[in-house]
């Protein structure tokens, strides 16, 4: 039997590890979905740097929290399963990558980006049912 706080240190490992093997991949994404920063007057680099790094660790966080969590976190919490509280941030942090993914394609405006995560916070009180009171 595993002690409970080892359980925790694999989950982090093991998601550190996806994180690491899905980066090479997911720049070789980047780079056919043409989410690359070129250099610029306004940019540093000197040569096309692929901007869509972020959905490795999304990828990878979304993986720890619906896979590897539950098979350790079996309780519940005010009468919620882990999956009923949970899954609005996993959702909520989606829409937001992909907000970030589709900047990262096709430059979107400050009031594009702020409507994805606008979208991102009303997702978040629909799955909870509006607890605003």
């Amino acid at each position: 039997m595993i002690a409970f706080p080892l359980k925790f240190i694999l989950v982090l490992l093991a998601t550190f590890f996806v994180g690491v093997l899905l980066t090479p991949l997911v720049r070789l994404l980047a780079f056919k979905m043409d989410a690359v920063d070129y250099p610029n007057a306004r940019r540093i680099n000197k040569k096309p740097m692929p901007s869509a790094g972020g959905l490795a660790v999304v990828a990878a966080f979304t993986l720890a929290t619906l896979v590897f969590m539950p098979q350790i976190v079996g309780v519940t919490f005010f009468e919620q399963t882990y999956f009923d509280y949970i899954w609005p941030v996993v959702l909520g942090g989606l829409i937001v990558a992909l907000t970030g993914l589709i900047d990262d394609i096709k430059e979107l405006s400050p009031l594009m980006k702020l409507g994805g995560d606008c979208a991102s916070c009303l997702s978040d009180l629909v799955a909870d049912g509006f607890p605003l009171g």
